[in-house]
Parts: C-alpha cells; structure tokens; sequence
C-alpha cells in the first residue's frame, strides 16, 4: 500500500471535512491517506510517497518557518505537491503583478513596499481610483484586508500601515462585480475542470469568507469562464494537481482575483464526484 501525507498544521492537525472526504477514494487506489501537520516535530516525511499540501493555515503567519519546512522538503527532493517552486511563487501576492505585466487578465494590481511609508490617498490619486481594497501581500482569509474611498483614505491610513507593518501591501481598484454578482470558485484537478461555487458577500460588505457572513453557492460556471481560468493554467511554468481560481465576470469573462494554489478549500460538497477526481489525480502523480 502506498502512503500519503495530507499536510495541515499544529493547531488543527485533523483533516478538514473536504480532506476528509478523499481518504475513501484514496483508499480505493491502495493508497493511505494520513493527517500530518507541516509544523510536527520529528515527522519521518521520507515514508510518504506524495506529500499533498492541504490546510497549512497559518502558514502566513509563520511565512518565515513555511518557507524553510519547503525548502528542506525541496532539498531532500521529497515528492512535495504542489510543488516548491509553485508554492513558493503562489505564497506572495506579488505574482499577480507578474502575471499582469504578461497581459493576463486580472484585477489591476500594484504592490508597495513595507518600508516606503505611503500614503494611500497619495496612490489613490496617483492611480485614478476612486475606491480600493487593500491587502498584504502575504496573507489569507481577509487578513488585514480593507476597503476605502478617496473621500476616507487619510482615516483608513491606519489600517494600511498596520497591513504595511505585516509585509508589502497589494492595492486593487473595488471590483463592484463582488457585490453585484459575487466572486467565482473554478476548481481543477490536473487542469481538468471540476466545479465551481459562487462566493456571495453580506449585504453591506465585500468580503466573500464564511467567517464574515459570505455565502458559498455550488454554481454551474459559464463555459467561457471556464475556458478563460483553464487558459491561465496552461500558461503556469509546470503542471499543478489542484488550483482554485478565484474571479469575477466581467462582460462574460474572467477576471482574477487569486490564484489559489497552496492550501485552498476545494468546496468539495458542492461536486459529490469531486472527492474521486482528486483521489484519482493523486494516485496518477504518484503513479508519474
């Protein structure tokens, strides 16, 4: 039988119920699936034949430790999905820039340094946007994220140097599209399309987690949405075994907003078949 580490963290080592789901179908494959927190002490990573990145979520807020436990997993040549180099580019928001300045499709994005002592107002005017959310850069689950007008950008300055004080800060023009719509889930395994959910913010926020009110919708996704985070797959330097991409529809088009490929909720009830689409995806990697 073959073994394989579903990686979460100290505080909540068990599988999430989404994990949870898949260590029947893995079985199926002759495969053990096994809850191994990322930050355990004297964990034997050498007896797995995969080790499969879950719910490592504080990940940013141990950036630092995350990071080393990847590169020794990387220097070890241990079989690490997704991969180091994808998790390590994936991990800073910084790659929404990059992928901006290839003419990707996204959220307009431009990143300031935690040490440039910005003013926000300043960049607003300097942008031509009129109302933003900001973020750091390292971060998760509406951490430090805030929404501003022009008209209350001296007033938010505290919350954006609090987020500045965390790491460098991402700042996007509002997309209206959230509130109107919601934001799109598209999730793949091995960049096969699985399914989808529609995050929908409380009324009177931004905001699309669970924790703050959001719903979560399983949805059947427009094609052309489909289409267009499947194109955006394909132009990633290698493939990846699951990604969640996150985006609004814009005139029948995806726009991004992240491109989750480290630890995100898959949403699995939302697709009773969506737990054997992952098995199967695992046992083929496995099996490469």
């Amino acid at each position: 039988m073959r073994k394989v580490a579903l990686v979460t963290y100290s505080e909540h080592p068990e599988l999430t119920d989404d994990d949870a789901m898949l260590v029947a179908p893995l079985a199926r494959h002759n495969i053990e699936s096994v809850a191994v927190p990322w930050d355990a002490e004297g964990v034997d990573w050498h007896g797995f034949d995969s080790i499969v990145v879950r719910s490592t979520w504080n990940y940013t807020y141990r950036f630092e430790e995350f990071t080393r436990w990847l590169t020794q997993m990387k220097q070890a040549s241990l079989p690490l999905v997704n991969s180091y180099e994808t998790m390590v580019w994936n991990a800073n928001k910084r790659y929404l820039v990059e992928l901006q300045e290839q003419g990707q499709p996204i959220i307009p994005s431009r990143v300031i340094e935690s040490d440039s002592q910005a003013r926000l107002e300043e960049i607003m005017k300097e942008e031509g946007w009129n109302e933003v959310v900001f973020k750091p850069v390292i971060s998760a689950s509406a951490y430090h994220t805030h929404k501003s007008t022009l008209e209350d950008a001296a007033v938010n300055q505290t919350h954006f140097d609090e987020a500045l004080a965390h790491s460098a800060v991402l700042v996007q023009p509002f997309e209206e599209a959230i509130c109107k719509e919601g934001e799109w889930s598209l999730i793949f395994f091995n960049h096969q399309f699985s399914h989808a959910v529609l995050k929908v913010p409380k009324s009177g926020d931004f905001r699309t987690q669970p924790h703050l009110g959001g719903k979560i919708q399983p949805m059947e996704a427009p094609a052309r949405l489909v289409q267009d985070a499947a194109r955006l797959l394909s132009s990633l330097p290698e493939p990846v075994l699951y990604a969640r991409v996150d985006g609004v529809n814009k005139d029948g088009h995806l726009v991004l907003m992240e491109l989750e490929l480290i630890e995100p909720a898959l949403f699995m009830f939302a697709d009773k078949k969506s737990p054997e689409k992952m098995a199967d995806a695992i046992h083929e990697k496995i099996l490469a």
